[in-house]
């Protein structure tokens, strides 16, 4: 940069949120320039370096936060489609969030919390639960009626495996165990599947914007 460079935005930070905040500006105000300023000798040399690049849209107490995370997670959806193939892709991988417990009586509460998550728009109408059983696919969820749809004595893992939007909840041990054996003790009684979730390379996410801005 010169004396003479013109510069229409600036943004100091040259963190996760600053440098997806110029990429969007980039993809939206293509003939601006827009310069952003970091203190460090890199970006992403901070607070983002530690991230774990976990992601989910399940927040059952906000409606804020399901909003907000529902709309990051389609954004990065987008740019994910849009790295693919150019060298600079940033691994993102939708294989859900996972919640556990050595409380059976937890299985009321992960109910509960299913029902707030599709009144905020967490999840489209879908709740599935394996035991002796759930699988709520497309029908709207009714809390006092559940339907169940196939035992877990039939389990089907590949059809599980599948799935990517809603919420599976499932009160099989043996079930539990094989779907995550190296994550659960002969204790865990219930598991709670978020599917709009997952993590990514985040550092990775941060050169690809870094890329195209510095085209």
């Amino acid at each position: 940069m010169n004396h003479n460079d013109h510069i229409d935005i600036t943004i100091i930070g040259g963190g996760l949120a600053g440098l997806n905040c110029a990429y969007a500006l980039h993809k939206r105000l293509p003939n601006k320039n827009i310069t952003v300023l970091e203190r460090g000798d890199r970006v992403m040399g901070l607070t983002s370096s530690a991230s774990t690049g976990g992601f989910r849209n399940f927040f059952p107490n906000s409606r804020a936060m399901t909003n907000l995370s529902n709309r990051s997670i389609d954004l990065l959806l987008e740019y994910a489609r849009a790295s693919a193939g150019t060298g600079n892709e940033f691994m993102m991988n939708r294989c859900g969030y996972v919640f556990l417990s050595a409380q059976p009586e937890q299985m009321e509460r992960y109910k509960k919390q299913a029902q707030a998550a599709h009144e905020f728009g967490s999840v489209p109408s879908i709740l599935r639960w394996h035991s002796g059983a759930i699988r709520y696919n497309g029908h709207p969820y009714n809390p006092e009626k559940p339907a169940a749809v196939f035992s877990s004595v039939g389990f089907d893992f590949e059809l599980y495996k599948t799935h990517k939007d809603g919420l599976d909840l499932i009160d099989d041990p043996a079930v539990i165990r094989k779907l995550v054996p190296d994550s659960v003790t002969k204790d865990v009684r219930v598991m709670f599947h978020v599917r709009k979730a997952g993590y990514l390379d985040v550092e990775g996410l941060g050169t690809c914007h870094r890329e195209e801005l510095m085209r």
